[in-house]
């Protein structure tokens, strides 16, 4: 899937999660694909970057994110939520070592929050790339995306 799709469902999805009209059931997929799309655009904007795995520097030489300490440690965070509690089914996923849980904020505020971080980073690297391929938040068509 293009990039740009993976961020415009991050754009579009936390409405999706409290969307009263869905059932339960999608509510969950909803949630579950925005923070499993979250976690592929930090690596593939090279927050935190996979190993081999095509990167924005694979399509735009040089590229290097223009992050401050503070969101990207916000942004591996989320990597890391992401993959303890769907991507991977490890030994941490609902709790830490010393057995409290794992709370993890999904309203809407929070998931805007997580959406903005992430997508700042996306608009830095659509803007550098400039071509219709690789829109820019504010150009995103959301009913390609969501039935709302």
């Amino acid at each position: 899937m293009e990039a740009w799709r993976v961020a415009e469902m991050v754009n579009a999805l936390p409405r999706e999660v409290h969307d009263p009209t869905l059932p339960s059931l999608a509510q969950q997929a909803c949630l579950d694909s925005f923070f499993v799309n979250v976690r592929a655009l930090i690596e593939f904007l090279e927050i935190k970057p996979a190993a081999k795995d095509f990167a924005a520097s694979t399509v735009l030489p040089g590229w290097k994110p223009r992050v401050d300490a503070a969101e990207k440690q916000r942004l591996i965070d989320v990597w890391a939520v992401a993959s303890h509690q769907l991507v991977h089914f490890g030994s941490h996923r609902v709790k830490h070592d010393d057995g409290t849980s794992m709370p993890v904020d999904v309203s809407l505020e929070a998931l805007d929050r997580i959406a903005d971080d992430v997508l700042t980073v996306w608009d830095q690297y659509a803007t550098k790339l400039d071509n219709s391929w690789s829109p820019r938040r504010a150009d995103f068509s959301l009913h390609t995306v969501t039935a709302g």
